[in-house]
């Protein structure tokens, strides 16, 4: 089974990133596991805020203030998905990989 995903353009107003926000993982959320069979969570030190979003830029979850989710009861479909985290070091973006 392989998973190749190709030709992603993320863009945002005026054709680039602000400096204020990452792609790269923060150090204080992790994803685990990548890629999941289903289920993945997210883990960190101190509270956070987490938005997840499929490849279609449809938000699936709003995670609030917590310290650990577990994403189980989304029983999200495969694919590719993008995780918005705001915490106390600013804001960053997770890819996280669903798999059938």
């Amino acid at each position: 089974l392989a998973l190749f995903i190709d030709d992603i353009l993320l863009s945002s107003e005026g054709g680039h990133l602000d400096n204020a926000e990452s792609f790269a993982p923060n150090a204080q959320v992790r994803n685990y596991p990548n890629p999941s069979k289903g289920a993945f969570k997210l883990e960190s030190g101190e509270l956070f805020d987490a938005d997840i979003y499929n490849i279609k830029g449809q938000l699936m979850h709003r995670v609030t203030r917590q310290k650990e989710y577990d994403s189980s009861a989304l029983r999200l479909p495969a694919g590719l998905y993008l995780i918005r985290i705001r915490d106390s070091l600013g804001a960053s973006t997770l890819k996280q990989v669903v798999l059938p």
